[in-house]
């Protein structure tokens, strides 16, 4: 029976450099050495022969796309029969940090007691742990928090507004992609939100000048200090003469 090899790296992708690559036989065999190992995309170094089944060497990287091959007849068992060829193991070396692009449920400004989920969408699947935390600073903080995984590249966070007026500006820690590199703290789009607890106000303006009486018809006017909504729609009242 002709023994058969495994090559296997504990990280892949990886943003390690050099990285292990292991080759694991089916049975005892001899003859492997660090030429029986052919990289393409990187150098080998650091044969150790773990056991008589066991091999290890290391692989530095010249490329972002590594392939490891070991031939047949790379090794003999201890009766002469050849080992197999191993599958090729493709390694892809990544040392470039994921981003997340913020989102809202609802747009714009917000006031205390507004309930909102964020959404932080990855450009590449990111791992489950360390788990992707936000952090707000500016108007209205929030310390480091967990987020909630939709799928592999979508996490959400439920906010509940508080006090403070002004910008408010998201930040990413932890999340790191498969190959280990940790997510840019910036967010690439939705960094910030508005928070505003202030009330509008509106000065009064009147489109002929009083005393008036009875059977007069004037325009009211309110000009409000920023925009408000068409629904509800503004009121006036008055009180004391002429109610």
């Amino acid at each position: 029976t002709n023994p058969s090899v495994l090559l296997s790296t504990t990280q892949n992708p990886t943003n390690v450099s050099p990285f292990t690559v292991t080759a694991q036989f089916s049975k005892t065999v001899i003859g492997v050495d660090i030429g029986d190992f052919v990289v393409v995309g990187g150098t080998t170094s650091n044969f150790v022969a773990v056991d008589g089944d066991t091999y290890t060497v290391q692989v530095a990287q010249t490329a972002s796309s590594i392939t490891i091959n070991m031939a047949a007849s790379a090794a003999t068992d201890t009766v002469g029969n050849p080992s197999t060829v191993a599958p090729q193991l493709a390694v892809t070396f990544d040392t470039t940090n994921p981003t997340a692009a913020i989102t809202y449920s609802t747009p714009g400004p917000y006031k205390s007691g507004t309930v909102v989920t964020i959404t932080a969408t990855f450009n590449e699947p990111v791992k489950d742990s360390p788990v992707p935390q936000i952090s707000i600073s500016g108007a209205n903080t929030l310390a480091a928090a967990n987020m909630v995984k939709t799928n592999s590249t979508v996490y959400t966070y439920l906010r509940t507004v508080g006090t403070g007026d002004g910008t408010a500006t998201v930040a990413m820690a932890t999340a790191q992609d498969l190959a280990g590199n940790t997510v840019t703290a910036a967010p690439t789009s939705g960094a910030t939100h508005t928070i505003d607890n202030t009330a509008p106000t509106a000065a009064i303006t009147y489109s002929t000048p009083g005393p008036y009486k009875s059977g007069d018809t004037v325009t009211i006017t309110a000009t409000f200090n920023e925009p408000v909504k068409d629904s509800p729609v503004p009121q006036l009242s008055i009180s004391g003469a002429n109610t």
